[in-house]
């Protein structure tokens, strides 16, 4: 099992597209089962805002308006666990996303406009 990310091997990407190729290379290349995962942004990220949002500094931004697929690691957790379960996944790729895409602006652990936060582009 490797957990990668989304986005890996994508030339759009530019260098993220390309930061996680060589781990899932030597995972393909084991001669062992192996499943990659490659989830969006975890949910839990935006945990790491709050100290900013309480004393009401700018909060990191780095996709302005654009919007991704947020997940919960506990949903990621469950496909791997499921992929390990059903040899059916080996030798697969998944791309994992939350139910809905969303941009930084609307995200927990609270939005600037309910919050007061301030945004900081490309911090």
């Amino acid at each position: 099992m490797k957990l990668s990310a989304v986005g890996t091997g994508d030339p759009e990407a530019g260098r993220f597209g390309g930061r996680r190729q060589d781990g899932e290379r030597v995972v393909r290349e084991s001669g062992g089962a192996w499943t990659v995962l490659r989830p969006s942004s975890f949910a839990s990220n935006s945990l790491g805002w709050a100290a900013a949002v309480r004393v009401g500094e700018p909060v990191p931004n780095l996709t302005g308006d654009g919007a991704s697929g947020v997940i919960d690691p506990h949903d990621i957790a469950e496909v791997a666990v499921a992929a390990l379960l059903d040899a059916g996944h080996g030798g697969r790729t998944y791309t994992l996303t939350g139910p809905r895409r969303s941009a930084s602006r609307a995200r927990p652990p609270s939005s600037p406009r309910s919050s007061g936060a301030r945004w900081a582009p490309g911090i």
